[in-house]
């Protein structure tokens, strides 16, 4: 799976998994990384040398989620 198709999956699981935007937030991005760890490992990005799941997932995740000011 190419890197766009990927990020359009996974943007995909996490608007099913939290459609209420207010509730989109860094919190919830730690949540959901540790279940596509648990579930969809596939959709976490493939790279070289140590890289956090959770900030790849938060980078990937862009402009989908805040924390509340």
């Amino acid at each position: 799976m190419d890197n766009a198709n990927r990020r359009a999956e996974l943007r995909k699981l996490w608007f099913e998994q939290f459609p209420d935007e207010a509730k989109r937030t860094g919190n919830q991005v730690l949540q959901f990384t540790m279940w596509l760890q648990a579930n969809r490992p596939d959709l976490l990005p493939k790279v070289k040398g140590s890289v956090d799941p959770y900030q790849s997932v938060k980078s990937d995740l862009h402009g989908h989620w805040a924390d509340p000011q």
